[in-house]
């Protein structure tokens, strides 16, 4: 499965039927320089929706951050 990205701001985007994968730079405050930074959010609302998030962690280039949430995709397309 490959992700439909959509540049914004500082990253890129993608929806997939179960959530928004996020690829973005940003700030690494302990690291002191900037980083790139993958996140999966659930389509999922009420109470429990920040704990319906998946952080990857930060990575070198922004081609990698999105790599992880290719991977990420293509996991749980096989949970489906």
């Amino acid at each position: 499965m490959v992700l439909m990205w959509k540049q914004r701001a500082r990253g890129y985007l993608a929806t997939n039927t179960c959530g928004i994968h996020m690829a973005y730079d940003s700030f690494d405050c302990e690291m002191h320089l900037f980083r790139s930074f993958a996140v999966f959010k659930h389509h999922f609302s009420g109470r429990f929706a920040d704990r319906q998030r998946i952080d990857f962690g930060a990575f070198e280039t922004l081609k990698n951050a999105r790599k992880a949430c290719e991977n990420h995709a293509q996991e749980s397309k096989a949970w489906i």
